[in-house]
C-alpha cells in the first residue's frame, strides 16, 4: 500500500498528525494529504488523485456526511473507499453512515493497529467490488427471507457479490441475510438456474435521490462464504463463464 494517495479529513491537528504517522509508520505510504474541513478535502480531491479517504464526521463548514454525499455523487470519485472517523458508537449512527456510502467505520479513540487493519480491510473490499462484473441477460430472481419471497431485478453479479434492483419495503434491512433464486434463460442454451446462494446486504441506496416518492433501491449483496454447495458453485461458475462469452461475442461482432 506505499503507493497510495491517502487524504485525511478532520479538523483536529492532533487526530490528524497521529492518524498521519499511523498511516506513514504502518503502511509505509509517502503519499499523505491533510484537510481541517470538509471544503478543503474538496479542493484537494480535485486536483489529486486520492486513493483512500478518512474523514470525521462532525467538522466545520462542511461536515463528513455532507462530505461523503459529493463523494459518492462525483462519478470519478463515487467509488473511493471512505473510512469514517467519530467518536458515535451508536449502532443506528453507524447504520446511517454506511447507508450513506461509508466503506467502513471506526470509533474514536483508537489504536495505530485497529486503523491499519479497517484500511486494508476497505481496500480488499473496493477491490473485490469492482472485480469484474457481468451484465444479465432475461431473466428471473426472488430473494427469500424465511417464507417471503420478494421479486428482484439483478444488475450485475461476480463471484463474490451482486447488485439487485428492487422495490423497497420491511424486509430489505442492511446486514440482513437472504436467500437467491435466479434462473438466467441463455440465448440456444438452456436456462441456469441457480438456488441455495445465500448473500448479506452491506449496501442500500435509493435508484434516484431526485424522485422522492420512489421506492426503487438499489442493494449490494455479498455472497457467503463457506457455505455453497458443490452444485450452487458449479452453477455459478457456469453462468459467469457464459456470460463473458457472451460479452466477448458482442465485442468481436463490433
Amino acid at each position: 500500500m506505499k503507493k497510495l494517495k491517502f487524504l485525511i479529513v478532520d479538523d483536529s491537528l492532533i487526530v490528524r498528525n497521529a492518524v498521519h504517522k499511523a498511516v506513514k509508520e504502518g503502511l509505509g505510504s509517502d503519499f499523505i494529504f491533510e484537510a481541517a474541513d470538509g471544503l478543503e478535502a474538496i479542493k484537494i480531491l480535485e486536483k489529486e488523485s486520492i486513493d483512500i479517504i478518512l474523514s470525521d464526521w462532525e467538522m466545520p463548514n462542511l461536515n463528513g456526511e455532507e462530505l461523503i454525499f459529493h463523494v459518492r455523487n462525483t462519478p470519478e470519485l463515487k467509488d473511493l473507499p471512505f473510512i469514517m472517523m467519530s467518536m458515535h458508537a451508536e449502532r443506528d449512527f453507524i447504520i446511517t453512515a454506511i447507508q450513506n456510502g461509508v466503506t467502513n467505520y471506526i470509533v474514536k479513540p483508537f489504536s495505530p493497529v485497529e486503523l491499519e487493519e479497517i484500511i486494508r480491510r476497505s481496500w480488499k473490499s473496493v477491490k473485490q467490488r469492482t472485480e469484474k462484473q457481468h451484465a444479465l441477460p432475461d431473466h428471473q430472481m426472488y430473494i427469500k427471507k424465511g417464507e417471503k419471497s420478494l421479486l428482484a431485478q439483478l444488475v450485475d453479479i461476480s463471484r463474490t457479490s451482486a447488485v439487485i434492483r428492487i422495490e423497497y419495503n420491511e424486509e430489505i434491512r442492511l446486514f440482513e441475510d437472504y436467500e437467491i433464486f435466479l434462473q438466467v434463460n441463455i440465448k440456444q442454451k438452456a436456462p441456469i438456474i441457480i438456488s441455495r446462494l445465500y448473500a448479506r446486504a452491506v449496501r442500500i441506496e435509493t435508484e434516484s435521490s431526485f424522485h422522492p416518492t420512489s421506492k426503487t433501491c438499489f442493494v449490494r449483496l455479498y455472497f457467503a462464504e463457506g457455505v455453497r454447495d458443490k452444485e450452487t458453485e458449479k452453477d455459478l461458475s457456469n453462468l459467469l463463464t457464459c456470460l463473458k462469452s457472451s460479452a466477448e461475442d458482442v465485442i468481436k461482432d463490433d
